[in-house]
């Protein structure tokens, strides 16, 4: 009985590191925000880039918002300008004068020759981008994602907005999933036949799941590129199921997600005949008590 209520444990805490593998995803992570305002008029053609990026800190949780202290500017066109832009303090730097941010020093950092005709229209475009330059402060740009923003108005723009970082709950579930054979190895049970197919279950279904990516990515490497290598990581994806769904796209194709989709259906197979096992042997020992005329009692496992 001891022996199944560590199986019994191992399996709660699983369930805990699923959960953070597809749900919190705690870990270290930064954010990096690129983004190009295309700032045009009669008079003036200029595009700005804004560059900002987060320091790498712990998150209990992947982070879906970033705030951002200082960011890096950078015009090209009309004007061929570079500036630092302090978020925290409101203040713009170029050629080391500091000066506080607004509408005026901003357009002048833009299109410095305008002056008079099309200056409204300039200020206009400008003040439509300091919003997006003030969400990097707030934490109120667009959230991070794998997809380019494109915004048309108030102003013509594209923002890619990510987040980078690790998932430690990867590392959770490889720990996880890496200790059911050494498990399997330490059990000694009384029902030594179940034991003993379980041990061979896992072997086999890790050894046939090994081949079975070896093949695949012998194949996609000779076909490369092309859509028959396209085909063959559809294939890796499928004979790895957990990992695509644990880890999705980004992991499931490397070498830690085709290991651990080889751990996990090894460990799923053998917990399965292990724990059908156990079940035939206890029905067995009680129909024989059974038989017996004696009270039908529980026969422990140990």
């Amino acid at each position: 009985m001891t022996e199944r209520i560590l199986v019994a444990l191992y399996l709660i805490v699983g369930l805990f590191v699923v959960f953070l593998c597809v749900g919190p995803e705690p870990g270290v992570y930064s954010g990096e925000y690129n983004a190009e305002f295309h700032i045009h008029g009669d008079r003036f053609s200029s595009s700005l880039r804004v560059h900002a990026k987060t320091k790498p800190q712990w998150y209990w949780a992947r982070p879906q918002k970033h705030q951002y202290s200082d960011a890096d500017l950078e015009t090209w066109g009309d004007s061929d300008q570079q500036a630092t832009l302090n978020l925290s303090a409101g203040t713009l730097e170029l050629h080391s004068v500091r000066s506080p941010l607004d509408v005026d020093r901003l357009a002048r950092f833009v299109a410095p020759h305008v002056k008079t005709k099309g200056r409204d229209e300039l200020r206009a475009q400008v003040n439509a981008v300091l919003p997006f330059l003030y969400g990097l402060r707030d934490g109120t740009a667009p959230r991070p994602r794998h997809h380019m923003y494109c915004v048309d108005s108030p102003v013509r723009a594209t923002i890619l907005h990510s987040t980078a970082g690790e998932n430690y709950g990867v590392f959770a579930a490889f720990a996880w999933i890496s200790i059911w054979p050494l498990l399997l190895l330490a059990m000694k049970s009384k029902a030594f036949f179940g034991l003993r197919g379980a041990r061979m279950a896992y072997l086999a279904t890790l050894a046939s799941i090994t081949m079975i990516d070896a093949a695949l990515i012998c194949v996609g490497m000779m076909f490369s590129p092309g859509p028959v290598s396209e085909l063959v990581e559809v294939f890796l994806a499928l004979a790895n199921l957990p990992a695509w769904t644990m880890f999705g796209e980004r992991l499931v194709l490397s070498w830690l997600g085709l290991a651990f989709g080889a751990l996990c259906w090894a460990g799923l197979v053998s917990m399965t005949v292990l724990m059908k096992n156990w079940s035939v042997t206890n029905g067995c020992n009680r129909a024989a008590v059974a038989s017996s005329g004696v009270d039908c009692q529980p026969v422990a496992a140990d």
